[in-house]
């Protein structure tokens, strides 16, 4: 694996606001899967997932589900499911140097297509999401906490799917939402899944960038959002919440790549940022300027641990047939 390329900006976000907990009381779950938790209300209703440290440097969902564990949250209706998603890179996080953890052996978030029967291919995070299918495949709706390298507001991830398109407009402290797949059945996110993007099925599976990887707020963040969700769908009783938030319906115009050693963006850009003019300057490329290809765009989700040719983040406008 190649080093990461750290310049001003990106070793500013390396400081760790929060202590990382102990997930190993969590280990025995009671599915009989590796810290796995599954709750049944006995009443019908929908089967909800929440999923936190798919990634193993992203700690804030191991926070929430730990919060969610220890008050013994049990749903009202339907079935509650909780997952530490990959434990192995979690417990391999390391405060003093918290990028190089996120998998033991490759990316759990891009697994979830044929290498899932792919018998050939066995390493610790395909055998993860293979235990982990069988229960994900009874699940009507999802929430993935994830975070990013960026300060910034919230984002949502989904697919184009009317289903996910109504869950995610439940999330009203979600003010960023992209929708949109992976065409590559080799590099499926775990929202990608066939289970969650069949019309004629209402079920969801929506990603949560929920803030900056070790900010503090970032855990208040991810837990509103979870609570609102588990609400939404009557798991959990209703409590008030923080405000709504304007939520905006946005769809990828570039993925900005690296193609030189020496990337650098022309200052510290937040998640969101907008620029209402094309040719706005983003950052340089060894000797190319990178700059908005149109009005009006939004850089959602500004890379800054990268690799050589790697991504460095997206650009995004108003999805004018989604906005409400």
């Amino acid at each position: 694996m190649s080093k990461i390329i750290f310049d001003e900006i990106s070793v500013s976000y390396l400081t760790v606001e929060y202590d990382p907990i102990d997930i190993k009381p969590y280990a025995k779950g009671n599915t009989g899967i590796p810290y796995l938790w599954t709750f049944d209300s006995g009443k019908p209703g929908p089967h909800c997932m929440i999923c936190g440290i798919m990634h193993g440097n992203e700690i804030a969902g191991a926070l929430v589900l730990d919060q969610l564990l220890s008050e013994e949250m049990r749903p009202l209706i339907g079935k509650l499911t909780f997952c530490f998603g990959n434990p192995e890179a979690y417990q391999q996080f390391d405060a003093n140097n918290p990028t190089q953890s996120r998998f033991v052996d490759q990316d759990i978030n891009r697994v979830w297509g044929q290498e899932l029967t792919d018998t050939s291919q066995n390493s610790y995070e395909i055998k993860r999401a293979r235990e982990l299918f069988p229960v994900i495949s009874t699940v009507d709706y999802l929430l993935d906490i994830h975070s990013m390298q960026a300060s910034g507001p919230a984002v949502a991830i989904s697919s184009d799917t009317e289903a996910a398109f109504e869950c995610v407009k439940k999330l009203t402290q979600v003010p960023f939402v992209i929708a949109g797949k992976v065409p590559d059945p080799q590099l499926l996110r775990l929202r990608d899944l066939p289970h969650f993007n069949d019309s004629k099925h209402p079920r969801a599976a929506i990603q949560i960038e929920a803030g900056q990887h070790w900010e503090r707020k970032t855990v208040v963040k991810a837990n509103q959002i979870v609570r609102q969700f588990l609400q939404s769908y009557g798991l959990i009783p209703a409590s008030e919440l923080p405000p709504a938030l304007p939520q905006r319906q946005l769809k990828t115009v570039q993925i900005m790549q690296q193609s030189a050693d020496s990337f650098h963006f022309s200052k510290d850009f937040k998640s969101g940022t907008f620029f209402k003019k094309a040719g706005s300057l983003i950052g340089i490329d060894g000797n190319k300027q990178i700059t908005t290809p149109v009005d009006n765009c939004y850089l959602i989700m500004p890379v800054h641990f990268r690799r050589f040719a790697g991504p460095c983040g997206r650009l995004a406008v108003v999805d004018e047939a989604r906005e409400v």
